[in-house]
C-alpha cells in the first residue's frame, strides 16, 4: 500500500486503533481510486466485501484526521473526498450542471491568501477554494439549446 498506508498504520497505532482487514480494504480502495469520491460511492464498492457503511464513515474520518485524504467540496449534499497525502494543494472548479470537477493551482491566489493572513495575523491550518459555475461543455450545450429554441419560436 506504500507510504500513505504506513502513515495510516502509524496514526492508528498512536491513537489506539487496530489496522483491521476492513480498514485495510477501505484504505486500499481509497488509494487505488485516484479520483474524487463520496462515502456512499466508496461504501457501494466495498459492500460485496461485507464492509458496513458505518465502518466506511468511521474510517474516512480517521483518514481525514491523519491527512491521507481531505474533504474537497460538497456536491449534491454529500462531502467529496480526495487524496491528500503526497498531493500538492490545489483548488476546484465545479460545474453545477454536469458535476464535472476541474482541479487547478494558481500561485497568485496562494500569494494573495498568504498576504491577507499575514496582515490579519492569522495562522492558516487549512483552506479550500471552490468555484461553482458552468463548464465550457455545458455552456456550449446551453447556447445550442437556446439557438434551437429561438429557431423553433421563429417558425411558429
Amino acid at each position: 500500500m506504500g507510504d500513505a498506508a504506513t502513515t495510516v498504520s502509524a496514526f492508528l497505532r498512536e491513537h489506539g486503533y487496530r489496522l483491521t482487514h476492513q480498514r485495510r480494504a477501505i484504505i486500499e480502495a481509497v488509494l487505488a481510486g485516484g479520483e474524487h469520491f463520496n462515502a456512499e460511492e466508496l461504501s457501494g464498492r466495498l459492500r460485496r466485501k461485507g464492509i458496513s457503511r458505518a465502518t466506511v464513515y468511521r474510517t474516512l474520518a480517521l483518514l481525514v484526521e491523519c491527512g491521507v485524504i481531505r474533504r474537497a467540496y460538497r456536491q449534491d449534499g454529500k462531502e467529496r473526498y480526495e487524496l491528500g497525502y503526497g498531493v500538492m494543494h490545489h483548488d476546484h472548479l465545479v460545474c453545477t450542471e454536469c458535476g464535472k470537477v476541474i482541479e487547478f493551482r494558481d500561485e497568485r491566489i496562494e500569494e494573495i491568501q498568504q498576504a491577507v493572513c499575514r496582515r490579519r495575523h492569522f495562522s492558516v491550518r487549512d483552506h479550500r477554494l471552490i468555484v461553482r459555475g458552468i463548464c465550457e461543455d455545458c455552456a456550449r450545450k446551453r447556447k445550442d439549446t437556446a439557438r434551437v429554441d429561438r429557431e423553433a419560436t421563429a417558425w411558429r
